[in-house]
């Protein structure tokens, strides 16, 4: 048996110890190298990436999911709000295509005006979103997407890749090649896209020395998504129609990656970049006095 484990950065064992067989660790290893032979994610950090989330954000928003936002306002194509002025964005890469797929929106609390900080305190009237020093030291996420359309693409030409692939003998030499071994591993690579997207969420949340966030969800998804995903959340108040229903919660970043690293290690790798994240929230969690 191999045990695989997470040091805190003072060398004490913390979390949980994950024990996996040989074959397990493999196909592991095997997972973990397609996910991001497939995937990157990187943070809008430049004015032309901020610019390709709003682009797709109106795809997304105005234009297959017709109805959630007035295309007629963002004429030049690219969705905002007023919360942009405190928000980040990360991006999801498909990377054989270097296509942008994908953003996720984390908005910052306003220090000056905390009780209107995030959309969802106008929405719900929970005491968390009330309580000042947590609404300090939280984010909102929000603006969560793949585009069907861009998803779609990307299917159809790993189809031809793996359909060209079976028929060809390859060396496998480098280092954003698929092994047949890999390709068996596709169909779930893909599903968990999203995963890589709260990836780049919970980066870009602890770059502000920060643990916990806000969101909202349609109830589908929590129970469908989230809840196997290992993800920890609190619902902290009753439906909303928004958009359609949703349901407003709560989350704690370590309280995530110590869960998952227990019940979902394979997830766990790819959330936090085979531990590197985790590292940074045990660190955060040290420094800081959250609530967790």
């Amino acid at each position: 048996m191999l045990r695989q484990s997470l040091d805190s950065p003072n060398g004490e064992m913390v979390g949980c110890t994950v024990s996996v067989t040989h074959d397990k660790q493999k196909n592991s290893d095997h997972f973990f190298n397609l996910f991001y032979k497939l995937f990157d994610v990187i943070h809008a950090d430049t004015p032309a990436l901020i610019d390709e989330a709003h682009r797709i954000r109106y795809k997304v928003f105005c234009l297959e999911n017709e109805g959630y936002e007035d295309a007629s306002v963002h004429k030049n194509g690219m969705e905002k709000d007023e919360f942009d002025e405190r928000a980040e964005h990360a991006l999801l890469v498909y990377k054989p295509e270097d296509l942008l797929i994908g953003t996720v929106r984390i908005i910052k609390p306003d220090p000056d005006n905390w009780q209107h900080s995030f959309p969802l305190q106008d929405l719900c009237n929970s005491p968390f979103l009330q309580d000042e020093e947590l609404v300090k030291k939280s984010c909102e996420v929000s603006r969560f997407c793949i585009s069907n359309e861009l998803r779609e693409i990307m299917k159809d030409r790993l189809r031809l890749r793996e359909k060209f692939t079976s028929k060809t003998t390859l060396t496998h030499s480098a280092s954003d090649d698929i092994t047949p071994a890999e390709f068996s591993l596709i169909n779930r690579a893909l599903a968990m896209a999203p995963i890589g997207l709260m990836r780049g969420m919970c980066e870009a949340v602890m770059q502000h020395d920060i643990l916990n966030y806000f969101a909202i969800m349609e109830p589908r998804h929590l129970k469908a998504y989230m809840k196997p995903s290992g993800v920890i959340f609190e619902e902290i108040g009753p439906k909303m129609d928004y958009h359609g229903m949703r349901v407003p919660f709560m989350g704690n970043i370590l309280d995530t990656y110590d869960n998952m690293m227990g019940t979902k290690p394979d997830i766990w790798r790819i959330m936090t970049f085979d531990g590197e994240n985790h590292r940074r929230a045990l660190e955060l969690n040290k420094a800081n006095s959250t609530y967790h």
